[in-house]
């Protein structure tokens, strides 16, 4: 006998091509003689085709990026490709010992959303949105899923399809520019230094939840840190750091100041740069400090951005990014400040020499009409300006009101402003 013996046909000049399957027997006689012969054959042509489409359908979707789970209509895992493996760190073997809707569940959703999800696919509506799960060593990520429900010619669903991404470094990368943006929004309308301040250390410790975040300005000494925000640090110890002064050896943010680069210091313990604070930052469980200046335009420094840590800690790129954003935003609000402190210096100076002049002057705005010069609105005017004129309280006020007859006895003093002016 022989079974499923399989031959292939290709004609001899055309291209077509076809698969045979041969079963076959014999029939023996009481003496062991053969009396007949039997033969079937089948074509497998079409079959085969079936069979080579469905391996190449699975190999495609096996070799996709995104991570794919296939289930049946009790949510039990039928099949999953590597990307889902690659994603979740669960392997297939893992997969069918869980429910799929157990296995990746983070706790971040609630019941709720997950009944509305199961009620959507359950009544054959494709479900799309952002969940929250669950790695199997733990960690959360964000994820993009789709879940397709697959069903009969009847519209009776029986497989689903889940296909998902990890989205979780775009929505950083979102949440970073939106940070940003809000903590520039807040520097353009003048909000308070030091609210700046701490809503920048705040986010930065929501974006990375491992970190302390410490702020110190330079004082005008050049030599003196000063707090300009900690609010996760502890009290004692921004009390201990307080007006510290720079240089070589006085931890992460002194040496920082004074080397005008940053300081990574993974191990405080063992790091000599903190030979004299690394009692008191181990009195509060710190255990690792990079500091970064905050440089101004023209390069002077202003300032540290320092992230604490409670563990041992080297460098990452990704947290590297964010005290980049971090510290050009504080350069920001802190070089505005300064321009603010230099225009009101310059504000005060102007104001001593306009009031204490001999000369009397005054300060006013041209009222037009119809391209005419109308009159004169005062907005400031200097002692000497008033002794002379024996004026008083002209800021405000248009000059016709304080000397009537001006206009009416030396027009050309108006038409003589109006040139000046335009």
């Amino acid at each position: 006998e022989f079974q499923n013996y399989e031959i292939q046909v290709k004609h001899k000049q055309k291209l077509w091509q076809r698969i045979y399957s041969f079963n076959g027997s014999v029939i023996k006689d009481s003496n062991g003689q053969t009396k007949m012969g039997l033969l079937s054959i089948r074509d497998l042509t079409s079959n085969k085709k079936n069979e080579s489409r469905l391996h190449l359908q699975a190999a495609a979707l096996n070799a996709a990026t995104h991570a794919i789970m296939i289930t049946d209509l009790n949510g039990e895992l039928e099949w999953l490709n590597q990307a889902f493996t690659k994603l979740t760190g669960f392997s297939a073997e893992d997969a069918w010992k869980l429910n799929p809707r157990n296995l990746i569940c983070s706790g971040e959703q609630s019941n709720d959303h997950y009944q509305a999800i199961w009620k959507a696919i359950s009544n054959n509506q494709v479900w799309s949105g952002e969940l929250k799960n669950q790695r199997k060593d733990g960690s959360v990520y964000i994820e993009e899923q789709t879940i397709t429900p697959v069903a009969d010619e009847l519209g009776n669903v029986h497989h689903f399809v889940m296909i998902k991404q990890d989205i979780s470094e775009r929505k950083r990368t979102e949440l970073i520019q939106t940070t940003q943006n809000d903590l520039l929004q807040m520097i353009a309308s003048g909000k308070p230094l030091f609210k700046i301040l701490e809503a920048l250390t705040l986010a930065i410790e929501k974006l990375e939840p491992e970190t302390l975040i410490s702020i110190l300005l330079l004082d005008d000494d050049g030599i003196t840190l000063r707090m300009g925000a900690a609010p996760s640090l502890p009290v004692g110890y921004n009390e201990k750091i307080e007006g510290i002064v720079i240089g070589e050896g006085v931890g992460s943010c002194g040496t920082a100041v004074w080397r005008k680069a940053p300081v990574i210091v993974e191990n405080i313990a063992t790091d000599p740069l903190w030979n004299n604070y690394r009692d008191l930052a181990a009195q509060f469980g710190l255990q690792a400090c990079w500091s970064t200046p905050i440089k101004n335009l023209d390069g002077s420094v202003l300032g540290t951005f320092a992230v604490y840590f409670k563990t041992p800690r080297k460098p990452t790129k990704k947290l590297e990014e964010v005290v980049s954003m971090a510290t050009h935003v504080a350069a920001i609000a802190l070089s505005r400040v300064r321009e603010e402190q230099n225009l009101h210096q310059s504000e005060q100076i102007y104001y001593k020499l306009f009031s204490n002049m001999l000369d009397g002057f005054a300060h006013g705005r041209m009222i037009y009409q119809n391209d005419q010069a109308q009159d004169v609105v005062m907005l400031s005017v200097n002692q000497a300006f008033e002794q002379l004129t024996g004026l008083n309280n002209c800021v405000g006020r248009n000059i016709t009101e304080l000397i009537p007859w001006i206009k009416r006895t030396t027009p050309e003093l108006f038409e003589l402003f109006g040139r000046v002016a335009s």
